[in-house]
């Protein structure tokens, strides 16, 4: 069986599809182009926290490590809870309002959202400190400052979250998907 006979394989196949979608000059090559831009950030994100995350175990140890991750995992919980679906919200309501030309409702749902979602995350974040300091004695040591730190934090990750939408809903996701 000569070569010219044998099936091809399908990895070149795949790459010469890819090569020639990224090299067209249509519409949908915009499309293709955005959306592996969007797939490589999240790659690169993805590969920089697991990096960054066997770096930090290795320099603070299985235990300390364990109380870092119990305090991420704490914040990053509230942060998406306390967002009370406004991060989810910009991507049906902001372009509806940019597209009709109603600039003021759109400036004023950005202004809300940003006002609303920092001032809960606040008040949570600030009656779960309280807790913490009126049962400290129930709270092991070893916990109770990453928890207080994770509680400070987490209004900073509502705004992200909330920011990353809006990004994304204004047809910039390469800027919505950076790497917080």
């Amino acid at each position: 069986m000569s070569d010219a006979h044998a099936p091809a394989d399908p990895l070149t196949g795949l790459v010469r599809k890819l090569i020639a979608m990224v090299g067209s000059r249509s519409g949908d090559s915009e499309i293709s182009n955005a959306a592996m831009g969007v797939y490589a950030m999240r790659l690169g994100g993805v590969a920089a926290a697991f990096i960054l995350q066997v770096v930090v175990a290795k320099l603070i140890g299985a235990e300390q490590f364990g109380k870092f991750a119990f305090a991420w995992v704490l914040a990053t919980c509230i942060g998406q809870f306390c967002c009370c679906g406004f991060n989810e919200t910009n991507n049906r309501f902001l372009p509806a309002y940019i597209i009709s030309g109603d600039l003021a409702h759109a400036c004023g749902f950005v202004q809300l959202s940003d006002f609303f979602v920092f001032t809960v995350s606040a008040i949570v974040c600030l009656a779960g400190i309280a807790i913490l300091v009126l049962a400290r004695n129930w709270i092991p040591a070893d916990y109770f400052m990453p928890t207080v730190l994770a509680l400070t934090c987490a209004p900073l990750l509502c705004i992200t979250h909330l920011k990353e939408t809006l990004a994304i809903s204004r047809s910039l996701p390469l800027r919505g998907l950076t790497p917080t």
